[in-house]
């Protein structure tokens, strides 16, 4: 017979251990870089079903430093990569350097223990994280007028491109280190297109209304790096560095990638781009985060939605 008081407690710890794992935010890594890699380190804990917190909590550790570590070797950021027996065995021999007494075999279990649900059907409900709310149109305005008037010339210049790069083109803190201006090549149509290096390597395109700061900063340095300046890319928190420095009055919100790139994402949905194209632009594999963000696009007009449901198939008539 099950006492009453445990009984209770089950629910409670499984509700903790959710909570730990949605909640968790590593103290040493900048946010920018986080936003990159949680939503995979929170599935691949959730897909381990730790048994309490405190083992969320450990398993959540030592998965952060593995995929922050394979972040600055350039790994591609795929679960089955970053969690591979040769992945995981270079950390713990290069990105640990060997620590003694124990610590280092101790983090290999770990990580093991989450590389093990990588290949197994991937159905798990995984645990929802904070998607960064998108900034309103006014905003982005306040934002962009402050950016442009920046005293210093090259912070000016470097925040523009930030603010094109993420609001404009949908890349992330870990993309923006690999832009360099002659990446950037002008469309026959006349836009500009970006090839973005880095982990998820893909093409990108500018909002029409960022095309001129992007252009700027283009003629200003050349074939060079856009954000940050020679060897920027091996800098984890280049993004969040960059925006701290941003002289601005007490009402302006924080200047963050994460945010920006959701604005982005929510003028994508908003005007309707196919959907299959949005995903492939923003380099990502799961439609989630567009979820999350479904709440913040402007309703369509039913009669209009209708019509498109009505005229979708004319083509195969």
């Amino acid at each position: 017979m099950t006492d009453s008081s445990t009984a209770a407690k089950e629910p409670d710890m499984a509700g903790q251990i959710t909570q730990r794992i949605a909640t968790y935010r590593p103290k040493k890594i900048d946010d920018d870089v986080w936003d990159s890699v949680g939503p995979m380190l929170q599935e691949r804990v959730t897909l381990a079903k730790p048994l309490s917190p405190g083992m969320a909590t450990r398993l959540l550790s030592a998965g952060a430093g593995l995929c922050v570590w394979a972040a600055a070797e350039h790994i591609p950021l795929d679960v089955e990569k970053i969690f591979s027996d040769e992945t995981i065995e270079r950390y713990v021999s290069e990105g640990l350097n060997a620590k003694p007494g124990g610590s280092s075999a101790t983090i290999r279990s770990r990580l093991r223990r989450l590389a093990r649900p990588a290949t197994r059907n991937r159905t798990a409900t995984i645990a929802r994280s904070d998607i960064r709310p998108p900034y309103t149109p006014s905003e982005i305005r306040l934002l962009r007028r402050t950016v442009a008037a920046q005293r210093v010339a090259v912070r000016r210049r470097r925040l523009s491109a930030l603010m094109a790069l993420a609001a404009g083109c949908g890349c992330n803190a870990t993309d923006v280190r690999y832009v360099r201006g002659v990446d950037v090549v002008r469309t026959v149509a006349g836009g500009l297109q970006i090839a973005v290096g880095g982990p998820r390597a893909r093409t990108v395109f500018c909002l029409a209304g960022y095309e001129d700061d992007l252009a700027a900063a283009v003629e200003a340095v050349g074939d060079g790096p856009l954000v940050g300046g020679n060897g920027s890319s091996g800098r984890t928190s280049l993004a969040s560095d960059l925006a701290a420095l941003m002289q601005a009055g007490p009402d302006l919100p924080k200047l963050n990638v994460g945010r920006l790139r959701a604005t982005w994402m929510v003028t994508m949905l908003s005007a309707r781009v196919p959907f299959a194209a949005l995903l492939k632009t923003a380099g990502v594999v799961s439609a989630r985060s567009f979820v999350e963000l479904l709440n913040a696009v402007p309703d369509i007009n039913p009669d209009a939605v209708a019509e498109m449901f009505r005229h979708a198939g004319l083509e195969h008539a």
